[in-house]
């Protein structure tokens, strides 16, 4: 969905369709100072537990993610890797900017997204960013099992 579409929270309120637009989508309207952050993660997830009346297992989950963020941050290593995040595309790479969640997640786990420093969150880039490891995203339509490789 393109912002400023046709489809947005205000065109679908007239039909009685109430919206939740999640952090990491809000980056065009309130320009996220620091990115995106586990924190509007777990908010997000917080939020749709309500909506859901699933409270308990959203803080189950949350509980967990920050768990398992915890034991890998826990292990001592002596460099931070580049990462790259590939989604699609052949010519240009589609990938996480700054403000997509993805950035967020590599930077949780230790590693450095290289294209951290594109001011949006999802956008093409130039394969020259690509460092060595690629991080591929599932929804990657040529990639057989498992969904998430990283080379």
């Amino acid at each position: 969905m393109k912002v400023g579409g046709e489809v947005t929270p205000q065109t679908l309120k007239p039909y009685g369709v109430n919206t939740l637009v999640l952090s990491e989508s809000c980056i065009h309207t309130k320009k996220l100072k620091n990115g995106a952050s586990m924190e509007l993660l777990y908010g997000d997830i917080t939020k749709l537990g309500v909506i859901f009346d699933k409270q308990v297992e959203a803080e189950r989950l949350v509980k967990e993610w920050k768990t398992r963020i915890e034991k890998v941050t826990a292990k001592k290593h002596n460099t931070t890797p580049n990462v790259f995040l590939y989604d699609s595309g052949e010519d240009k790479p589609f990938t996480a900017g700054k403000y997509a969640m993805p950035n967020a997640m590599i930077e949780a786990a230790g590693g450095r997204n290289v294209t951290e420093d594109m001011q949006t969150s999802w956008a093409r880039t130039s394969w020259e960013m690509w460092p060595g490891p690629i991080l591929m995203s599932s929804s990657c339509s040529t990639i057989s099992q498992p969904a998430v490789r990283i080379h």
